[in-house]
């Protein structure tokens, strides 16, 4: 005569994978009210792009607006290159490529709330 547990653990199984998923993989996201995200003096309204640097616009590609956004949902924490490459649908080589051509230009443009690489970790967006 076996045992029989009064519950699914099939269910719990697949609910306990599914949290630690879920719990490995989340990161908290920097938002502002209105549709805008903000960090240090950078500000990017997320309809449409249009990134400030204290009240000053920037003039960035595409490219740099989508790199900048994905590091100011995150901004403040150490994502990896990997999670940056998924999220960007890159190469991890073309992700440190795309890092070092968005901080040259950020430096540019006199922007001190530049992408840092933490080796061995990723990038951070960081206050300098």
């Amino acid at each position: 005569m076996g045992f029989t547990p009064s519950f699914d653990t099939e269910h719990v199984i697949e609910s306990v994978v599914v949290g630690e998923f879920s719990r490995t993989t989340t990161i908290p996201e920097v938002k502002a009210p209105h549709g805008s995200l903000r960090f240090g003096g950078l500000m990017m309204d997320v309809r449409t792009g249009v990134t400030y640097w204290r009240g000053r616009m920037l003039d960035l590609s595409l490219e740099e607006r989508e790199l900048l956004g994905a590091l100011l949902r995150h901004a403040g924490q150490i994502v990896s290159t990997e999670r940056f490459a998924t999220l960007l649908g890159e190469d991890v080589r073309a992700v440190d490529a795309r890092m070092i051509a968005l901080r040259s230009r950020l430096k540019h443009e006199g922007v001190t709330c530049l992408p840092c690489r933490a080796d061995g970790l990723g990038y951070v967006l960081w206050r300098g």
